[in-house]
């Protein structure tokens, strides 16, 4: 099998259209993130932030500036509520280890106090070669979920303390929302209604 080597003048023109495809490529997948409905940025190989959509901005509480390091979050933490230095964050972690990173959890405060559970995708993004060019991270809203799960390891406990078993569970949520059961079907004006663990305790 012949093998013919390419010379200066025949790779110049591959080399800028790959490079040209990857550019292109590149446009038209920004152009599909910022049409999603979910917080999305990405980052150099430095961790320097590249792009964010909409969303991320929503997530975040503010329009952090490109070129800041590892997200745009203000401040983070871990569930356990101790600090979560920036570098730490799971970000930072997939890019130092170049590897993608998963069930993680963590929290957002946003600059107004307000604070988010989240859990992040970090994936790390390679061009055709191989070599890490940056990364792309999803941010999954899970303040709900959290929310639930400790409402309901509240009523676990309360029914425990008062000794009762399955029946003891429906007790407990029908005292915390005999007044809202009465109220909501009578408003219009609302469209939801969460039973947290300071309802129950």
């Amino acid at each position: 099998m012949a093998v013919r080597a390419l010379n200066a003048s025949t790779a110049a023109p591959i080399a800028i259209q790959q490079h040209t495809g990857w550019r292109a490529a590149e446009r038209d997948s920004r152009q599909m993130l910022e049409a999603l409905d979910v917080a999305v940025y990405t980052t150099d190989r430095e961790g320097r932030l590249t792009f964010f959509n909409d969303a991320a901005a929503l997530f975040w509480g503010r329009k952090p500036e490109l070129g800041e390091l590892w997200c745009g979050s203000y401040k983070l933490f871990h569930p356990d509520g101790s600090p979560m230095a920036h570098d730490e964050c799971p970000m930072a972690v997939a890019l130092r280890e170049g590897r993608e990173l998963r069930g993680v959890e963590a929290i957002a405060e946003r600059p107004d106090g307000s604070r988010v559970a989240f859990t992040p995708y970090p994936t790390v993004l390679r061009d055709p070669d191989g070599t890490v060019i940056g990364a792309v991270n999803i941010l999954v809203d899970i303040t709900d979920r959290i929310r639930v799960e400790d409402s309901l390891r509240a009523i676990s406990q309360l029914a425990i303390k008062r000794g009762t078993g399955a029946r003891g569970l429906r007790a407990v949520l029908e005292e915390a929302m005999l007044d809202v059961m009465y109220e909501i079907p009578s408003r219009s004006d609302v469209i939801g209604c969460t039973i947290s663990r300071e309802c129950i305790i």
